[in-house]
Order: structure tokens, then sequence, then C-alpha cells
């Protein structure tokens, strides 16, 4: 679940844990979602799929969830490759300012182990 924390500054930030994948296909691709916040509209970047753990959730099986939300792919949490740890600078969103803790995940496409909604 969130907790507040500070910035180092004095401003509360929400620490956030989340979890992502780097999809990545046999010819060396990798899917990157293209968006933003709606609290800087006129701000947008790449990034992988994923978002926010529900509950006890581990960042495997939030990491897999999301995917699935996002993009319709199916992927076992025991499957998802590599992990890896990476911190982003606090944010402002329309929550509030938010630090998330990202644990992310390399794995392969569908052709491999992942499946695609029905």
């Amino acid at each position: 679940m969130s907790s507040p924390v500070a910035d180092g500054r004095g401003n509360a930030v929400v620490d956030r844990r989340a979890g992502r994948v780097l999809l990545v296909d046999r010819a060396g691709r990798a899917l990157l979602l293209h968006g933003g916040d709606p609290a800087r509209p006129a701000e947008r970047w790449w990034f992988t799929p994923g978002g926010g753990l529900s509950g006890d959730e581990t960042a495997a099986e939030g990491a897999a969830r999301e995917l699935f939300e996002e993009t319709g792919l199916r992927v076992d949490p025991a499957d998802l490759g590599e992990r890896f740890f990476m911190r982003s600078p606090s944010s402002a969103t329309t929550t509030g300012n938010t630090g998330k803790s990202r644990i992310s995940f390399c794995t392969g496409c569908p052709g491999g182990r992942s499946t695609r909604r029905a």
C-alpha cells in the first residue's frame, strides 16, 4: 500500500509500489506505451506497461496483471524474466506527489509463453 514519506524538501510524497514489464520480441524490439499524466497534459513520454500494486500483490503478480490490463497480453508471473530495481524521482500527479518504487521484469512476447486476451 502507499505510505507518505518526505522528499528531502519537506514535501509529503506518497511512496507507491509498482511493477512493470519490459516486453521484448524475438527481433529485439521493445514494447513501449506513449502517454502522460492528466495533471501535466502538455507532457508526454514513452514508458513500459505496468503500474501500482494492489493489496499484497507481489511485483511479478502486479506486473503481469498490468501487462494484461494495458495490452491484452497474458504472462504467468512465474515466467517473467530477470528482475531489476529502479527508483524514479518524485513527481506531481493527479493524486499528489508520488515517488514510485518500481520492480521491473524482462520477458519475451507472444510466440513464447505469453498469450493474447480473447
